[in-house]
């Protein structure tokens, strides 16, 4: 058993910046709805149509990073923090896990399938992560 890690103070929310992309997709739809069609009508459509895809998968975001935040609780000698801002992008790391082995960043994603490294190179290496049959390799680049 390895050394205790120390608990920050403020150790972030799962999921808090992708709700917070979901509410303000959310919004400006029923703004926008509501500002072609009136109030009433406008609530009656956004009450009988779906959200596009893109703004649901915000809401899938959160509550994915949220659920593997409740399985990273027990983890022992392992602090984590949650939604952190990368500076000067727009972008964030969903869990940062610093851990006596060392610092381990978690983008959390719901892909289903085998994960495999594949070599496309024909006369030299060309590495690449597939989970099922998605190319993910540039997510781990951007890493």
């Amino acid at each position: 058993m390895g050394p205790e890690v120390e608990r920050p103070e403020e150790s972030g929310i799962a999921g808090a910046s992708a709700q917070r992309e979901y509410e303000a997709r959310r919004s400006r739809r029923r703004e926008r709805v509501r500002g072609r069609l009136g109030n009433v009508l406008g609530d009656v459509v956004l009450a009988v149509t779906n959200e596009p895809q893109s703004t649901r998968a915000w809401a899938q975001g959160a509550a994915g990073e949220a659920k593997l935040a409740v399985a990273l609780v027990g983890v022992p000698n392992v602090m984590v923090l949650h939604d952190r801002r990368v500076p000067k992008t727009r972008g964030n790391i969903d869990h940062l896990l610093i851990a006596p082995a060392g610092i381990f960043v978690v983008d959390a994603k719901n892909y289903r399938g085998r994960i495999e490294l594949r070599n496309l190179g024909f006369f030299k290496a060309d590495k690449h992560l597939f989970v099922g049959r998605r190319d993910c390799s540039k997510l781990a680049e951007n890493m």
